[in-house]
Parts: C-alpha cells; sequence; structure tokens
C-alpha cells in the first residue's frame, strides 16, 4: 500500500506504527462498508491538520459515530438501538443529546418509512464546530 501511495517503505509513519500495535487483524476478515466509511470520514475531520485531535475531541467523535451507527442500524427505533449497543434507552438517549444527535430523525413516528434511509444530522449541530466543548 505504501508503494501505491508513494511513500517509502522501509519506514512506516508513527501512526501507521500505532496501528499496527498489538491487535492484528483475523486472517478473513468481514468488512462491513458503511461503519467503515463513516469511522474513515471521521477520520478525515479529526486528523485535517499538522496537530493531533484532543482526547476529548475524539472521544466524542467517537460516541458520536458508535450513537449514529447504532441508530442507522435499528431504523430509529430506540429501543433496539439501545439492544445493539448493549446500553439502556436512557444511556442512549442521554448519548444522543450529548453529541447534539437528538432528537433523532423520524424517532419519534409510529409507522418507521424503512424505504427511506434516515438522514444523519451534521456533526454537532449547526452551531458547533468539532473542536468545539459541547
Amino acid at each position: 500500500m505504501r508503494a501505491i501511495l508513494g511513500l517509502p517503505t522501509a519506514h512506516p509513519l508513527p501512526a501507521e506504527q500505532a496501528a499496527n500495535l498489538p491487535h492484528p487483524l483475523p486472517p478473513r476478515v468481514t468488512l462491513d462498508v458503511g461503519p467503515f466509511i463513516a469511522w474513515s470520514l471521521a477520520g478525515l475531520r479529526l486528523f485535517d491538520g499538522p496537530r493531533l485531535p484532543s482526547l476529548r475531541t475524539a472521544l466524542l467523535e467517537t460516541r458520536r459515530i458508535i450513537t449514529a451507527l447504532g441508530m442507522l442500524h435499528a431504523a430509529g427505533n430506540l429501543t433496539h438501538a439501545a439492544k445493539a449497543l448493549d446500553t439502556s434507552r436512557k444511556v442512549l438517549r442521554d448519548n444522543l443529546r450529548y453529541t447534539d444527535l437528538y432528537p433523532w430523525p423520524g424517532a419519534f413516528a409510529h409507522e418507521p418509512d424503512r424505504d427511506t434511509p434516515a438522514i444523519l444530522p451534521h456533526p454537532h449541530g449547526t452551531d458547533h464546530s468539532i473542536g468545539s466543548r459541547p
């Protein structure tokens, strides 16, 4: 991969070294592309520029992505999302509020429209930037 990107193959970058510690991938990996893309997009927002994000910012973005993926997986059903995330509905609601994802689009509808995908709200609302405090 490094050769394809035109990077020297002899000296991996510190981030590459950190990614390889100490949990190697199993020999055969089944990848859910949606969450993988979500993590990749978060990485683009978090690592835009020469400085590392604060731990607080990285944890907030991680919480936001996991919460959103749970809600998307459950088609907006709070009970099913809480079960999938192995948490209570109250904690899930608190996480939705904390990450500015509450109210979830369509979460209060009696008949969810399963043909229309849920639209993910803007990260941290319209009044926040990724590095701001909630």
